[in-house]
């Protein structure tokens, strides 16, 4: 017995606390929940008196005679039944007026429902992250452990306020959380004796709610340990996962690139264009520099991003104008190859009489431009 006492001492502050228990202690919530309180009722005499209801004006039929009031205890007329329903749909039309400015405000139905389905998609993905990233903030672990645990400790204080606590010197004085903390971080044995020192012949009660603590915050550690090994676990997964992709879009990428560059001449040099190669390989570092920064970088200054950004728009624009561009590089040299044709066949035509026709033939009815290509060639000669 004077052991039990020696360590209510100990829990009432009069001697340093022991050390630490090898298991972790249990501690209660931050904030436990208060039991609401019922508020008292009032008596007779309190009460405030209603104020009456003021009194709606008439409102005038719209056509015919006034209607008469209907007398008590007979059901209304027709001429009130008209005047109310009138009024219920003039409240209903307001209302749906006022839903359906509301509505508009806040935008087209579909894509507010596509939002909430992409944010709550999000918030799922962000919450499954953080049980191996923190589980105990997780929604899982609040609901499942957390919730359970604050409310094992309130129904617990609520008994502990109708009991008390027997001291050494014959006082008594009212239990507290901090008495049930104490023995739930006791042996159990010890936790025994020391109950009834405390309590008496509440005792039971009280150790009853020592093992449901006790039971609750062994499975709260149990999962965050739990939690701790499969997240390691995780992101041993993940650091393998993200090696996997990274070569497998660098071999595609490579793949890409060179089937590209076999099919396209454009992005091939030529020997001997110092021109078009130095083209081709400027155009090459100002698209790597464009795709290697990130504009959301917080490192940037305002003139770095903006320079990120107009980089990244540039490259944009000209693979959406490589389709067109090439369509219209593909017609003119049709329309070279359709001139070049033409001129080919004039000069295998013969000796020329200064009209671009054969000597001694009779003139063949031309286009103008073979007629302007004609007229050169007569003037070069």
């Amino acid at each position: 017995m004077q052991a039990a006492f020696a360590k209510l001492r100990e829990a009432s502050g009069e001697k340093p606390a022991a050390p630490a228990p090898s298991t972790p202690p249990v501690e209660p919530p931050a904030k436990p929940p208060e039991p609401p309180a019922k508020p008292p009722e009032p008596t007779k005499a309190q009460e405030a008196p209603k104020p009456p209801e003021p009194a709606k004006p008439a409102e005038p039929p719209p056509t015919g005679e006034p209607p008469e009031a209907a007398p008590k205890g007979k059901p209304p007329g027709p001429w009130q039944l008209k005047e109310k329903f009138e009024k219920m749909a003039r409240e209903l039309s307001a209302e749906n007026l006022e839903l359906k400015r509301r509505l508009d405000a806040a935008g087209d139905v579909d894509t507010l429902r596509k939002r909430h389905e992409e944010a709550e998609s999000r918030w799922k993905s962000l919450d499954e992250e953080m049980r191996f990233i923190n589980y105990s903030k997780s929604a899982e672990f609040q609901d499942k452990y957390q919730k359970p645990y604050e409310t094992a400790w309130a129904r617990a204080e609520g008994d502990l306020r109708e009991l008390t606590v027997a001291l050494e010197d014959g006082n008594n004085r009212p239990a507290t959380v901090q008495d049930l903390v104490l023995l739930a971080n006791t042996p159990l044995g010890e936790a025994r004796k020391l109950a009834v020192a405390m309590f008496g012949d509440g005792a039971d009660d009280v150790m009853a709610h020592r093992r449901v603590i006790r039971e609750l915050a062994d499975a709260q550690n149990r999962a965050l340990q739990e939690a701790r090994k499969t997240g390691a676990e995780r992101a041993k997964e993940r650091t393998a996962a993200v090696q996997k992709a990274r070569y497998e879009v660098e071999t595609l990428w490579q793949r890409h690139h060179e089937a590209d560059t076999a099919k396209l001449e454009y992005l091939r040099p030529k020997e001997g264009d110092d021109e078009w190669n130095g083209k081709v390989e400027s155009a090459q570092k100002f698209v790597q520099q464009a795709l290697a920064s990130n504009p959301m970088d917080p490192a940037l200054s305002a003139e770095q991003r903006a320079d990120v950004v107009a980089r990244q728009v540039a490259v944009r624009n000209r693979a959406v104008a490589f389709s067109a561009l090439k369509l219209h590089n593909t017609r003119l040299a049709a329309q070279v190859a359709d001139l070049q044709k033409q001129l080919d066949a004039l000069k295998a035509s013969g000796p020329s009489n200064g009209s671009g026709h054969p000597t001694g033939a009779a003139p063949v009815p031309v286009s103008r431009m073979e007629a302007a290509l004609a007229a050169i060639r007569a003037k070069a000669r």
